[in-house]
């Protein structure tokens, strides 16, 4: 609910707050992604209010009761590159790129690690060299900026950084100085994310996937009873490339590499393919049922096995800063599996979201892995959206889920409207027809009268043609007025 990510990024909060659900047997915390803007403290005061059931956090040991963490030892591939960069490449100044303007507890522990490792190597740690940063790119290229005027004013011949975006904005900057990398400076980075690969940075591989899958692992393992250890330490390993000088990549690597490069651009392709189709049955102006018959033939496009569209009964106003809470009954709108076929439910199917997050019959008997967006516009929150990825890259799944969020926002709008005006077309219609009728007998009274009349007198001229009043008096009817009432 703190992000700065972008204005309205605090809505996706409301997705964490599933987590109280009664169904919920375990919660795994990306809690490395919090770390950025948050204390440990801070983030164990916001999630452990919502927790019933275990926490499994990657990255970060957290202070909070019946968790478990899985943590990298980021001083050893520290150590190790370190050493690699004095004995194969002869670095006897290394300098650092931190991360210590932010408050992430994992940039304090690679800071933490660099110095560690000059001890270890018989180097003293010179803090005019170790330059601050937030972990972006370009962040590190205006701290470059303001510490260094001309080529002269760098004085190390390595440099070692927080994560391998840091490393990217320094080789950038130093570049900018007329320096070149490896030949004057070695740069290497931390994270070994592809990005650093493709640019060939040296950097640490902290086995991203492993940290998932033990996390999912001890998860398992606390639901069924298991003794878990609360901390499961991964190991980290040096991958060296062009930018500390190395050249690993043989003749059948490149091969490799170039075969998935090819790979990977025809599922680009074939991917924005399905994007742009998105966007163009997207466009235009639906109900919700006109755009739950779009949905049947865009999810099977898309590679999304299984949909649930969940909705409040009335959207909810939500500002930053506003405390979130979810509504105690949420309306199953649509429903959608792959081994079903799509249902679009002429009555709400209730369910309490603090039990649990859909109704049971919605899911399939295997395990799966679903993903819950919230479904907001600006600063109004609708419901939320539960989906099963195929095998598409999960970004490319974010941002469909996006443009559908934004469909069903709008269409739940436009429905609502014409609801709003059919209601008031029916509602004038009577109101039209009970000022022209007797209350008690719902005969016309004297206004209708006047009106027939009129139409019936201008329908005769319009056809040329005569017509005949009858009028007809009731005797003594005053009698029944005085006694019975009118």
């Amino acid at each position: 609910p703190f992000t700065d990510a972008s204005d309205n990024e605090y809505q996706f909060w409301a997705s964490a707050l599933l987590a109280q659900s009664k169904k919920i047997e375990a919660v795994i915390l990306q809690s490395a992604t919090y770390c950025v803007n948050l204390s440990t403290e801070k983030i164990k005061d916001l999630f452990e209010p919502l927790l019933h059931a275990p926490l499994i956090s990657i990255a970060i040991e957290l202070p909070i009761k019946n968790s478990y963490h899985t943590v990298v030892d980021c001083y050893s591939g520290y150590s190790e590159l370190m050493k690699h960069l004095i004995q194969e490449h002869g670095a006897k100044k290394i300098g650092f790129v931190s991360a210590e303007k932010t408050s992430s507890r994992e940039g304090a522990e690679r800071l933490d690690a660099y110095k560690k490792a000059l001890t270890e190597n018989n180097m003293e740690f010179d803090p005019s060299i170790v330059i601050p940063s937030n972990f972006t790119q370009r962040d590190t290229i205006i701290s470059f900026h303001e510490l260094f005027k001309k080529k002269e004013d760098v004085k190390f011949d390595a440099l070692m950084c927080a994560n391998d975006y840091t490393a990217l904005g320094a080789i950038y900057a130093l570049k900018e100085l007329g320096i070149d990398i490896p030949d004057d400076i070695v740069v290497t980075g931390f994270d070994d994310c592809s990005t650093a690969e493709a640019m060939g940075v040296t950097s640490i591989n902290q086995q991203i996937f492993r940290q998932g899958y033990e996390a999912a692992n001890i998860a398992w393992k606390v639901i069924n009873g298991e003794t878990v250890n609360h901390i499961t330490k991964i190991d980290v390993k040096p991958v060296f490339r062009r930018s500390c000088g190395c050249n690993n990549l043989m003749s059948a690597e490149l091969s490799n590499k170039h075969f998935s490069m090819a790979k990977q651009f025809v599922d680009v392709s074939r991917n924005y393919g399905t994007l742009y189709s998105l966007l163009d049955k997207m466009q235009g102006y639906h109900t919700l049922n006109e755009l739950y018959n779009l949905l049947d033939r865009i999810l099977i496009e898309a590679d999304i096995t299984a949909f649930a569209i969940c909705l409040y009964k009335t959207p909810i106003f939500q500002s930053k800063g506003m405390k979130i809470r979810l509504p105690d009954s949420i309306s199953l709108s649509m429903h959608y599996n792959n081994h079903k076929n799509v249902h679009i439910l002429n009555e709400d199917v209730c369910f309490d979201p603090y039990i649990s997050i859909l109704p049971h019959d919605c899911l399939d008997d295997e395990p799966s892995a679903y993903i819950v967006n919230p479904i907001f516009f600006a600063e109004m929150q609708y419901g939320y959206l539960v989906y099963r990825p195929g095998g598409k890259d999960f970004n490319l799944y974010s941002l469909y889920m996006k443009i559908i969020s934004n469909s069903i926002a709008q269409a739940y709008e436009i429905t609502r409207k014409l609801e709003e005006q059919s209601n008031l077309e029916k509602a004038n219609k009577e109101l039209s027809i009970s000022s022209r009728t007797d209350e008690l007998t719902q005969v016309y009274n004297r206004r209708g009268f006047m009106f027939l009349g009129k139409k019936t007198i201008e329908l005769a001229q319009q056809m040329d043609t005569e017509g005949h009043v009858i009028f007809a008096d009731m005797d003594d009817l005053i009698m029944i007025h005085d006694n019975y009432g009118h």
